[in-house]
């Protein structure tokens, strides 16, 4: 939940401005299908009102907003966390997209290995 969650900081300390470049990595932006659609959801830490649940209030509180002056997502059909259901798209758009989106970058790689292993392309975005 790291991508939600530090998305979810910037909006409520209203630092955006701030934020040079945002990198959503292996998020779950539009909410994980299988936690399920809020509140018909699975109960349980992850899922939720207060998480990953499609169409949770934590989502949709996030919906639309800009997270920094650019805003990528590192993502995969080969996540699987993101796509443990066999399918990433949530209403027919991958789940780590982030609206207003700058770019995106599509790896062969499961959920961890998006994170450890693009880090040079993490890099390339940030500095």
């Amino acid at each position: 939940m790291g991508a939600t969650l530090a998305a979810q900081q910037i909006d409520k300390l209203a630092i955006a401005s701030q934020v040079n470049s945002f990198v959503g990595i292996a998020g779950a932006f539009r909410g994980l299908l299988s936690c399920g659609v809020y509140p018909y959801n699975v109960w349980n830490s992850t899922c939720g009102s207060a998480g990953l649940s499609v169409s949770s209030p934590f989502l949709d509180g996030l919906y639309g907003i800009r997270f920094g002056q650019k805003v990528y997502s590192i993502k995969s059909y080969s996540d699987q966390v993101v796509c443990s259901t066999g399918s990433c798209l949530v209403y027919g758009i991958h789940s780590s997209s982030i609206w207003g989106e700058n770019a995106s970058y599509n790896y062969l790689l499961g959920h961890f290995g998006l994170q450890t292993d693009t880090a040079a392309q993490q890099y390339q975005l940030i500095k």
